[in-house]
């Protein structure tokens, strides 16, 4: 279980690490940092998500060999484990916690980012398109306004 444990840390680490590169990226405002620090992310999500799924068949396994019933939590088990063992779990269980509230905190400011990115593009789309409507069609040719006005009146 220790081992479990562990690795899941390990990886939460990564994640923290990649979460910030991200925010890093964010405030750089770089796209091409933003989709790969993004795409890491979701790589290290499903490692973590694999580990999880084994961490919660072993807990199974060892709540069944202590007759412990329905989902079996690290407390539960903590009773039936050796004292040395018991504290290296603890002590696993409460630096996941931690790594975990990190990576939250940071991944709430990457979402803040964002959204004030996409503010800020909005606005930016809102001044560089004209007020008459669109000057291109969806295939990218400028629409025919008609016949053009001449800037000076050139009548006598």
């Amino acid at each position: 279980m220790s081992k479990i444990l562990k690795l899941q840390n390990q990886t939460i680490a990564e994640l923290l690490e990649a979460a910030r590169a991200h925010n890093t990226a964010l405030r750089k405002n770089d796209i091409k940092l933003i989709l790969a620090t993004a795409y890491k992310q979701e790589e290290i999500s499903r490692k973590l998500i694999d580990q999880d799924k084994r961490r919660e068949a072993t807990q199974k396994k060892l709540a069944d060999k202590y007759g412990l019933g329905g989902q079996p939590t690290l407390n539960m088990l903590l009773s039936h484990a050796s004292e040395i063992t018991a504290r290296e779990l603890d002590k696993l269980s409460r630096s996941l916690k931690a790594s975990l509230t990190q990576v939250d905190e940071m991944k709430n400011l990457n979402n803040i980012l964002a959204r004030r990115g996409l503010i800020m593009t909005e606005q930016l789309m809102r001044i560089l398109r004209p007020k008459s409507g669109s000057t291109y069609m969806g295939s990218g040719k400028m629409k025919d306004r008609g016949k053009l006005l001449s800037v000076l009146d050139r009548t006598i």
